[in-house]
């Protein structure tokens, strides 16, 4: 097993992976790291595939010699640059504490205008500029009635950080997930896959096995489910 972004792959799975791209050889890497999403079913809680997640995990698997990928057809792209305006300009001083303001509220960052917007500040106001969050986020306009106060910003956290990990006391056998959490809420464990994925042209395990988890939501769930 090798374990890149913060999955197992196995031997079958890499080969699986090197025979996708022997068959694709007009696939860029983008296209390839969704078809193995689709084929290792690897996706986010959200049900979107993890194709970010994905790319880099075969970059990584490259660069140790495991998989060989096509050239990447991305041109270098420049950092995009915010110029200050009187949108962003600075606001009268503002001196009382947190607890005499008014209810605050938060406003989600949503569409172009106001994406733009908030890097406009982040730009001009951050101590280190503006660069690209990356990976999953959330940012956000802090607001006190019409007045804007702060802006803030969540990303997704790394999976391994010695320092944080230390403190947690997280070790990498503490890590694995074992369903405890369903179990303790009476959902029942029916048995294992065959760890064969959704597209999967042979009769091998190519991924990992994992346990199937029901609950019942009617007690005749067998007739419902069979009419």
């Amino acid at each position: 097993m090798k374990r890149y972004c913060g999955r197992d792959f196995s031997t079958d799975e890499i080969q699986a992976m090197t025979r996708l791209i022997e068959q694709n050889p007009a696939a860029n890497r983008a296209h390839l790291s969704r078809e193995v999403c689709v084929m290792f079913d690897w996706k986010k809680p959200n049900g979107g595939l993890k194709d970010m997640s994905c790319r880099v995990a075969m970059l990584r698997m490259q660069d140790d010699g495991l998989i060989a990928l096509p050239a990447s057809q991305l041109r270098p792209r420049r950092r995009p640059e915010f110029i200050a305006t009187a949108s962003t300009d600075a606001q009268l001083p503002l001196l009382a504490p947190v607890h005499e303001l008014g209810s605050l509220t938060l406003k989600q960052v949503a569409g172009t205008a106001n994406s733009r917007l908030w890097n406009e500040y982040i730009a001009r106001y951050h101590y280190l500029g503006y660069t690209p969050m990356a990976g999953s986020q959330m940012r956000y306009f802090v607001f006190e009635g019409e007045r804007l106060l702060a802006l803030l910003s969540f990303g997704a956290s790394v999976w391994k950080l010695a320092a944080r990990d230390r403190f947690i006391g997280w070790e990498e056998n503490t890590r694995r997930h074992r369903g405890t959490c369903y179990k303790a809420a009476n959902w029942i464990n029916v048995g294992k896959t065959a760890g064969r994925g959704k597209k999967c042209h042979t009769h091998k395990q190519i991924i990992p096995i994992k346990d199937i988890w029901l609950y019942p939501l009617h007690k005749n769930f067998r007739s419902v489910l069979g009419q």
